[in-house]
This record gives structure tokens, C-alpha cells and sequence, in this order.
């Protein structure tokens, strides 16, 4: 199902920069998604990854297609998306906030673009100025839209059990920020319109989150992570001619030279959004896989390079062959797409001095390891168990 779902992204990917920048465009962000050495092992692995990712690209890009052209089938599937989405991953649950952010990004725009358009009158003024808090009371309006249809996919996806549960029913609170809501006579009573389970997971998040976990960069291993590791994750795990592109990318779009409307919010905001909370605000770096959900807006963003100058000209011959450095640098770590490294890192070889655990191995190829610890026996080899204590048992899925 990874794999099946993998390909909707790519769909999705394909068609926004269809959109933005023509079939050219289209076809150059499919082809940085699908060479990119991060989707590639993500979506061979049965994981919430790449579920994630899909969920958060296809609300974005739903919601997007909804504020260019407003419609109530568009709001439907941008809600019905929005909603599907909580049912990935916790990191969707961002999108409570990320998704009036750019609402309200979006009205802000068009409300000062309509003033720069001119009326000095003072009249013309607050015609626009009451435009503008009229969009901004749409934008909450279209919110709570929003918020309604996550909130009932979330508990449809949860058979609705034990919803309306007040956190005095809860048997214990882990983290300390619910324990202080339990605590409070308002608050500790309240029904919660909110599955059981999924008010406990989020619990054991906060608490899991509260306490750190170890995490190790460049030869050094904090229990609270490193404020900098998915910066340097990303310039170490991204083919360096990706690097090169979203650099060209930037300067298209900082220049002027290309630019795709209010589609640039849509990219822009929910990269820096996720990239920022995960640095600044999440202690849990074990791998760049967090910011995942950020790869499918820097390939469309990226797509504008065929927008600027195409073949035979001097521009369109290095970005042709950094598209070919790209897509030959993912075929030469097939099938080990999960411990690519890029130049800056010294290639896979190296990359183990600078990031570890599911940067490298997931225990995907545990098979493989056995084979080869038979194969090279009577040499002595040490077998890790990763399982960290715990074995299987039997039960429902939450």
C-alpha cells in the first residue's frame, strides 16, 4: 500500500507543477520525485511516512485549488482531504494551524494587492479595508470548515470510541502539560470530542516529548537532539544537484525572474513551517524522515528551472545536467536508497560519522544481514537487536 500510495503523491506532485509551470514543469518535478533517493526508501517501507507526506501535500494542494477557484465541491475536497489526513500521522495534526496560516497569508495578499492598485480617495480606502476584514472573516469561516470534517474523519477513522471522554476518565496521564489540564475544575470534566485512543497517543507524545531522546550528529549524542540536525541532515541526504537546483530555484523566485502567483504561499510557508517547528520546537532527531512531508513542495518549487530559459541555451544545458547528475546519483545506490549520502557527506561510505539510525537502517534488511553473518562465519559477528525490549502481542490497532 506504501507503494500505491507513493505514486498518488507523484500524481499530485506532477499535476501542481503542471499548473504552475506548464507540462515542462510537470514533468521535472515528477522526475525529482521520482529519482529522489529519500521517496524512493521511504515508500518501499511499510511506514507512516509517506502516508503523512500524501496526506499533508494533497490538503495543501486541495485547498490551494480552492482558494483560486471557490466552489463548494472544491471546499468538499479540500475538507474530505484535510480530514483523511489526521488519520496518517501526528505530524498532519500541524495542519489545524498551518492550513488558516495560509489562508490568512493568502487574504492578506490579495486584500493588499487590491489597494495597491490605487484609489487615493479616502472612500476608495475603506472600501478596501472592509474587503480585506471581509476576507479574513472567510478565512475563519472556512477554518472551522475545515477543522469540522478533520474532526469527524478523525473519529470515524476510530469507530467514534470513546469519544466525549473527559480527561478525569482516563485511567492515567502521562505528560506533565495534561496532567496541569486535569487539574483544572473547568477544564478536567470537559467532554473532549475526541477518540480515546487518540487523546492517549497524543498524551504519550507529550510526554515522550518532554523527556528527549537520544540522538546522535557528527560524532556527538545528546539525549535533547541539536537545534541544527535537519539542516545538516538535509544538505547531507539531498543529491548535491538538488542542492544546486533549489538554489537556482531561489534566486528565480527572489529576482522575480519566475514566479507562480499565490501558489508561492502554498510552497513556501508549509517548508518553512515544518522545518522550523522540527529544528526549533521537536527534540526527537533520529532521522530526516520528519521533515519528509516537505520533499513534495521543493519539487514543484524547484520546477520553475524549466520555465526560465529552455535548451539549447547555456541555462537549460546545466540544468539538464543536473538533472541527469540527480537522476544517475539515485540509480548508483539502487536498492540501498536509504543510506544515500550525497558528495558533502563523502557518499554512503561516510555518511555514518555524521547521522545514524533510520538516516541509515531501519532493520528493513534484517534478512540480508543474516545471510550475510552465515556466509562470512566462523568470523566472529555481533547481531544487534533492535527491537528495544519489546515483542510482539496480540490486540487491536489503534
Amino acid at each position: 500500500p506504501t507503494v500505491i500510495l507513493g505514486m498518488i503523491l507523484g500524481a499530485l506532485v506532477f499535476a501542481w507543477a503542471c499548473e504552475a509551470f506548464g507540462i515542462g514543469g510537470g514533468i521535472v518535478a515528477l522526475f525529482l520525485y521520482t529519482f529522489s533517493p529519500n521517496i524512493l526508501a521511504h515508500s518501499r517501507l511499510i511506514t507512516t511516512d509517506i502516508p503523512v507526506t500524501l496526506g499533508i501535500f494533497a490538503s495543501v494542494y486541495t485547498l490551494w485549488r480552492y482558494v483560486c477557484v471557490p466552489s463548494r465541491k472544491r471546499l468538499v475536497v479540500a475538507g474530505v482531504a484535510f480530514g483523511v489526513a489526521q488519520l496518517t500521522k501526528v505530524t498532519a495534526h500541524y495542519l489545524v494551524f498551518l492550513a488558516p496560516l495560509l489562508l490568512s497569508l493568502d487574504a492578506l495578499r490579495a486584500g493588499f494587492e487590491e489597494i495597491g492598485r490605487g484609489g487615493d480617495a479616502i472612500g476608495g480606502w475603506r472600501v478596501k479595508g472592509r474587503r480585506l476584514l471581509h476576507r479574513q472573516k472567510r478565512v475563519i469561516g472556512i477554518t472551522l470548515i475545515l477543522w469540522l470534517f478533520g474532526l469527524f474523519f478523525l473519529n470515524l477513522g476510530f469507530g467514534f470510541e470513546g469519544t466525549f471522554t473527559p480527561l478525569s476518565g482516563y485511567e492515567k496521564l502521562w505528560s506533565p502539560a495534561f496532567q496541569r489540564l486535569a487539574a483544572l475544575p473547568l477544564l478536567k470534566d470537559l467532554p473532549l470530542p475526541l477518540p480515546y485512543a487518540f487523546v492517549e497517543g497524543i498524551d504519550m507524545l507529550a510526554d515522550h516529548i518532554v523527556k528527549g531522546r537520544w540522538a546522535f550528529l557528527l560524532g556527538e549524542h545528546r539525549t535533547w537532539g541539536f537545534p541544527h540536525y535537519f539542516l545538516v541532515a538535509f544538505l547531507v541526504k539531498v543529491p548535491s544537484a538538488m542542492l544546486v537546483l533549489l538554489g537556482i530555484s531561489v534566486w528565480l523566485f527572489a529576482t522575480g525572474r519566475v514566479r507562480a502567483g499565490n501558489a508561492e504561499i502554498f510552497w513556501t510557508v508549509p517548508i518553512l513551517f515544518f522545518f522550523v517547528y522540527f529544528s526549533l520546537f521537536f527534540h526527537n532527531h533520529i532521522g530526516l524522515r520528519y521533515i519528509l512531508p516537505i520533499f513534495p513542495f521543493l519539487f514543484v518549487f524547484v520546477s520553475r528551472v524549466v520555465s526560465y530559459r529552455p535548451l539549447p541555451t547555456p541555462f537549460g544545458s546545466v540544468v539538464s545536467v543536473l538533472l541527469l547528475a540527480y537522476g544517475g546519483g539515485s540509480a548508483a545506490i539502487h536498492p540501498h536508497y536509504l543510506a544515500f549520502f550525497n558528495q558533502l557527506a563523502g557518499g554512503p561510505e561516510k555518511g555514518w560519522k555524521i547521522l545514524i539510525d533510520s538516516n541509515i537502517d531501519w532493520d528493513q534488511d534484517r534478512e540480508a544481514i543474516d545471510a550475510y553473518i552465515e556466509k562470512v562465519r566462523p568470523i566472529p559477528v555481533y547481531k544487534v537487536d533492535r527491537r528495544r525490549g519489546m515483542r510482539p502481542r496480540s490486540g487491536r490497532i489503534a
